[in-house]
């Protein structure tokens, strides 16, 4: 004889076991979603699962360089006016903005001023 979750005698027959069972899953089918019916099928769950852990570790990567970002920014700041007003870019290098327009690297040795004003760029235009 079998016996309900609460361990109690079951007086139902085999047969309106079977009945009942496939009513829950006709039920189970009837008012799932796609996602609660395919994941009983287990190539379906690891597939979902080997996804989800994918799209987790990228979400984590992308909070990361975010957080880089933000920190170079903050980095390149104050050199941000300087970038702007003080130097040009002319073919291959750098000059003062100056009468003479005196190459920089002869100053200071090869140096991308560019990358202070690019970040000021385009902080305006994005939000």
């Amino acid at each position: 004889m079998a016996t309900d979750k609460l361990g109690a005698a079951d007086t139902r027959t085999p047969e309106e076991i079977e009945i009942h069972r496939l009513k829950a899953e006709l039920n189970m089918l009837w008012h799932a979603g796609i996602i609660e019916v395919a994941v009983r099928n287990r190539s379906v769950a690891d597939y979902m699962e080997h996804w989800e852990g994918r799209a987790l570790k990228a979400e984590a990567t992308i909070s990361a360089l975010e957080a880089e970002n933000k920190r170079l920014r903050e980095v390149l700041e104050p050199f941000k006016t300087f970038a702007e007003h003080a130097v040009e870019q002319v073919d291959d290098s750098w000059v003062w903005r100056t009468s003479g327009k005196e190459r920089i690297c002869d100053w200071f040795g090869p140096s991308d001023f560019g990358a202070p004003r690019d970040l000021s760029r385009n902080r305006r235009e994005t939000p």
